[in-house]
């Protein structure tokens, strides 16, 4: 990792991410699972992400709140200028 102040920034929220009770999760915009932090592998009884995507973990009716959910936030970032931390 780089070293200076982004990096240190960047370590604290890693650190966070991993240490949170919280479920968090990235995916591609296909919705290939990129990264499941420790507490939402738990949760869903995961160990491996490779290969699973978001119609593995969400049912069906989830994807409408999802997609709006995250036009929302990403209508939001552009229209700030900038793409924000949720």
């Amino acid at each position: 990792m780089d070293s200076g102040p982004d990096a240190e920034v960047t370590a604290h929220l890693l650190k966070f991410v991993e240490q949170t009770t919280e479920f968090v999760g990235c995916p591609t915009r296909g919705g290939r699972i990129l990264y499941l932090n420790p507490a939402a592998q738990k949760r869903i009884g995961v160990v491996e992400i490779e290969g699973l995507s978001l119609v593995d973990l969400f049912p069906p009716e989830a994807f409408g709140l999802l997609t709006t959910t995250s036009c929302a936030r990403s209508c939001c970032a552009r229209a700030h200028g900038a793409a924000r931390s949720w």
